[in-house]
């Protein structure tokens, strides 16, 4: 285990998440509403850092830096862009979920690309990139590659039409996954490397498919290639108060863990900020959650009998 990962065991950050409780009729107003997605002033890219491509990292953080494992990651964002992301994230709120989301996308970039030239990836539940340009390898067409700068994203949600449509989170995934393991297969039996890949999925509603059948899928092959356990994750965060969507995010959130003996590495995480208590939610609220799921993936021991 890295240097950086002895460190990050100590400073596993955790979410609390939330629980049905609520009507399940209507889309119901919080008791405690969750914060909005709020930009933080993040330091820029240090001039001396030394930058590798989509096969390496990024130096530059040093053990005392909580977020140095970005380095060792690429880091893909998957959007919801259905109709309710039009509404308040909760009652009173000024901004709608979608202009927060971009927010704390615009307050993510700076961070990422500190530790990783590479920038993030930025895909949408409904909207698809124009044009028939190949995507880089292990990513699927339809995203928007290599985002760098805050603007790039105040440009990227300009122009991309929504919100708009339905929420089509397991159609959506199994593409960006199945991009991502057809070419990590095809290495391992190769004997090359992948950069492992964190997928964070910031959605307000149930989604339309069910994703669990997908995620299992990529748990199990992972598992059968003897897959690093840190080679993959997926992490979703709710926007919005909606009690069926913090229910339907619980169940997946459990749905492989509840499920070691079976193959199934436990590759998902979901927050819900609903009973906080905080009153914003920052870039940094978000990639410290990302990193207890890295942490929590390393921890994980399949059950006597599975691979």
């Amino acid at each position: 285990m890295s240097s950086f990962y002895r460190s990050a065991l100590g400073k596993k950050a955790s979410a609390e998440k939330g629980a049905p409780g609520q009507d399940d009729g209507a889309r119901a107003a919080c008791d405690d509403p969750p914060p909005a997605y709020t930009a933080a002033p993040e330091p820029g890219p240090s001039s001396g850092a030394t930058t590798h491509g989509r096969d390496g990292g990024v130096g530059g953080g040093g053990d005392d830096d909580p977020f140095a494992f970005l380095c060792n990651f690429d880091t893909v964002f998957l959007i919801d862009d259905s109709g309710s992301m039009a509404e308040p994230s909760f009652p009173g709120s000024q901004k709608s979920r979608w202009t927060e989301v971009a927010d704390v996308l615009r307050a993510v970039v700076p961070v990422c690309t500190a530790r990783d030239a590479d920038g993030i990836d930025i895909y949408f539940l409904n909207h698809q990139k124009p044009g028939r340009a190949l995507p880089p390898s292990a990513r699927a067409p339809g995203g928007y590659y290599g985002i760098r700068d805050p603007k790039q994203v105040t440009d990227l949600f300009r122009k991309v039409r929504g919100p708009w449509g339905c929420t089509p989170t397991g159609e959506r995934l199994d593409a960006i996954l199945g991009s991502y393991m057809r070419v990590f297969e095809s290495q391992r039996t190769a004997g090359g490397l992948v950069k492992p890949l964190n997928v964070i999925v910031i959605t307000d509603g149930c989604p339309t498919d069910d994703p669990t059948g997908v995620l299992a899928n990529v748990a199990r092959r992972l598992t059968d290639l003897g897959a690093p356990m840190s080679q993959l994750g997926v992490q979703f965060f709710q926007v919005g108060c909606d009690a069926r969507a913090r229910a339907a995010l619980q169940s997946l959130d459990n749905c492989l863990a509840d499920q070691p003996a079976a193959g199934y590495r436990d590759i998902v995480d979901a927050s819900s900020w609903s009973h906080t208590g905080k009153q914003t939610l920052t870039a940094d609220d978000v990639l410290k959650v990302v990193l207890g799921a890295v942490v929590k993936r390393l921890d994980w021991t399949p059950m006597s009998g599975a691979k």
